[in-house]
């Protein structure tokens, strides 16, 4: 099928816009604002790679110092408009080298951010900095897909395909439908887990009043495809590298409900502390 060149899919403006239709609060958001439920008000929190803000902002709303840390720009400047966001240190920046002199008590990524980092160095640099950030009783919680359960088999056109409301912002309009669908190119075996090479696929969904043909020529013409390359581990080559930057594991999850982890578990949920 014909498409314009491969985009970087973190920073494509129309998936930025459309990240928090994708992506909506969930059992995982539940989860991860759970960990400062009973404890004292404020802590202070680093959400790396916060995105547009959605669960930094529920942190700060339940009174907490809270910091979001993000590498695009665009997703930072959603998340400066939502409520809340006022009473939130925002930086453009990555786990790996992003600095400061405070020392938190919690230090959490979300939404599979973890599998962003590709090689050994890149996991390691991004936990080693998460530890020195720590207060001495803090904790690092992330989630990061099991390698065992080869998700990316499902991330096909035909199971993935959906329809989105693009919204509005300060300089577009609303009102436009916008067809998401996902598939999957090179997959690379990483030691025991593997390297996948993934798309994201998006076009307008035009009006089926308009002439067939056209309109099927014209989905042709406008389809974007973004790429982007994650990193799927297993669970002893997770437990490696968290032992590597001197972190314990506290607790493992393989779901959003804190069912212990097993191998056929599609989640791996971490929450670790300094050993």
């Amino acid at each position: 099928m014909p498409d314009k060149r491969a985009l970087d899919h973190y920073h494509d403006p129309v998936l930025t816009r459309l990240y928090d239709e994708q992506n909506p609060w969930g059992p995982d958001c539940d989860f991860f604002l759970s960990l400062i439920q009973d404890v004292p008000v404020p802590q202070k929190i680093l959400d790396i790679g916060c995105g547009t803000g959605l669960l930094t902002t529920a942190f700060a709303k339940a009174g907490h110092c809270t910091t979001g840390i993000d590498p695009a720009q665009d997703m930072l400047d959603i998340a400066l408009r939502r409520p809340f966001s006022d009473k939130i240190a925002w930086v453009k920046s990555d786990a790996a080298t992003y600095k400061s002199d405070s020392r938190y008590d919690l230090i959490i990524l979300s939404g599979h951010a973890f599998q962003v980092f590709l090689t050994d160095r890149d996991i390691q640099a991004a936990l080693s900095n998460m530890k020195s950030h720590l207060n001495p009783n803090g904790r690092i919680a992330f989630d990061t897909r099991n390698s065992a359960t080869k998700a990316w088999l499902n991330w096909t056109p035909k199971q993935t395909i959906e329809t989105f409301i693009l919204p509005q912002d300060t300089d577009h309009s609303t009102g436009k439908e916008i067809e998401v669908w996902h598939d999957v190119g090179r997959v690379r075996q990483k030691g025991e887990g593997a390297i996948v090479q993934y798309f994201t696929l998006y076009r307008e969904k035009y009006s089926a009043q308009k002439n067939l043909t056209l309109n099927a020529r014209k989905h042709q013409s406008d389809t974007i495809r973004t790429e982007a390359h994650i990193r799927f581990l297993s669970q002893q080559e997770l437990s490696s590298h968290l032992e590597s930057a001197g972190l314990k594991t506290e607790y493992l999850y393989g779901d959003w409900d804190q069912s212990p982890f097993k191998n056929d578990h599609k989640e791996m949920i971490i929450i670790a502390c300094a050993s």
